[in-house]
């Protein structure tokens, strides 16, 4: 006698049989047939097969239920099922971004069912995005996720994720620091935004780390400052990194946030904007200013993120040792520091290292060479 069938999934009702599928990333599923003990069998022998299919990513759900494929799936309801599910995994920002990188897939198949868009409709629309590599593959990303996994769930038959190439993006220009003179003139035309990228300047903090600063964050005494939260589009999440720094502060930052304390003392954050008092909701505004300032001092336009590529090759011509310095900058790896300034670090060690030669060889240089003929 064989084992006995495990009827777990399945569930009789007066008319018909619910079959549970959401293990499978679909809902329960109502099967049209009298539920005897000989069709309840079958529904679970028949859900088991669904299961593996599922499993092995061979699931097309529509060959089992095809009346599931006029009510379900069109792009839009299966871009909204998507969301909920990617929810619990994405910080806020990152879901509102998806949610309007999305919008523009929905104008272009939004009442579409799954399975009846093709590489085509993928490849077209795509062509048809006029935006720089880097904006271009922000908002394909979630449609990529949100594909791959409707192929995995057995919603299309194919996976047309697989017909979305990001663009490369075009090379980027190095660090451009300020130089000592030119962050004297800087600071001194900025006006009410000199304590901030004074700040920006003597610390390395981004931008958005930066506006989400609270003075709880601040130590006087100890000459620090613990960055855990950035801002932006109004809204504070973890770090780029999701790591908690600490952040030690050179003399001219530290008294740059005591002047600052004079003037936003009350306010729970550092830094406010200078017009209206309120707390700054992301960095256009510092940005803007950035802009004004350097025009206004007469110094080359520069994005008002190199503030922190200041900041780090300040450090290395002071002889700073690396490591430090990216753990300032709260970079993910040395790997990534080194790779950004080795133009900097490289130069100091090249003269250290041509000056050990000098030293063993005790050469003194003359100031006026002798002609071979003399």
């Amino acid at each position: 006698m064989g084992s006995k069938l495990d009827l777990k999934g399945v569930k009789a009702r007066q008319a018909s049989i619910l079959i549970d599928l959401r293990c499978c990333g679909l809902k329960q599923v109502t099967y049209a047939i009298e539920p005897s003990p000989k069709n309840l069998s079958y529904a679970a022998r028949l859900r088991n097969e669904i299961i593996s299919r599922h499993q092995r990513g061979t699931l097309v759900i529509e060959d089992y239920f095809p009346h599931l494929k006029q009510t379900k799936d069109t792009f839009n309801e299966w871009a909204d099922d998507w969301l909920l599910i990617v929810t619990q995994t994405l910080a806020k920002t990152t879901l509102r971004e998806y949610r309007n990188s999305l919008g523009r897939f929905r104008d272009a198949w939004g009442s579409k069912r799954l399975t009846e868009i093709t590489a085509a409709d993928i490849i077209t629309t795509l062509a048809s995005i006029d935006l720089a590599a880097k904006s271009f593959n922000n908002i394909v990303s979630p449609l990529r996720a949100l594909l791959s996994m409707a192929y995995r769930m057995g919603k299309t038959r194919t996976d047309l994720s697989l017909h979305i190439t990001q663009r490369k993006k075009e090379q980027t220009d190095g660090p451009d620091p300020l130089t000592h003179q030119e962050i004297e003139r800087v600071l001194d035309t900025a006006g009410d935004w000199r304590n901030y990228f004074e700040v920006a300047i003597y610390t390395g903090m981004r931008p958005s780390e930066q506006i989400a600063l609270s003075w709880g964050d601040v130590d006087m005494i100890a000459g620090s400052i613990t960055i855990k939260t950035a801002r932006v589009r109004g809204m504070d999440k973890s770090t780029k990194t999701s790591a908690v720094r600490t952040v030690w502060l050179s003399i001219r930052g530290l008294e740059a946030l005591k002047r600052q304390r004079q003037i936003s003392g009350f306010s729970d954050w550092v830094f406010v904007n200078p017009v209206s008092g309120s707390r700054l909701s992301d960095t256009q505004p510092p940005s803007d200013a950035w802009k004004r300032i350097l025009k206004l001092a007469s110094v080359r336009a520069r994005d008002a993120r190199q503030t922190r590529h200041t900041y780090a090759t300040l450090m290395l011509m002071a002889d700073a040792k690396p490591s430090f310095v990216s753990r300032q900058l709260g970079h993910s790896t040395a790997q990534m520091f080194f790779k950004t300034y080795s133009k900097w670090i490289d130069s100091e060690d090249d003269k250290r290292e041509v000056a050990k030669l000098d030293a063993t060889n005790n050469v003194t240089i003359k100031t006026k060479p002798r002609r071979i003929n003399e």
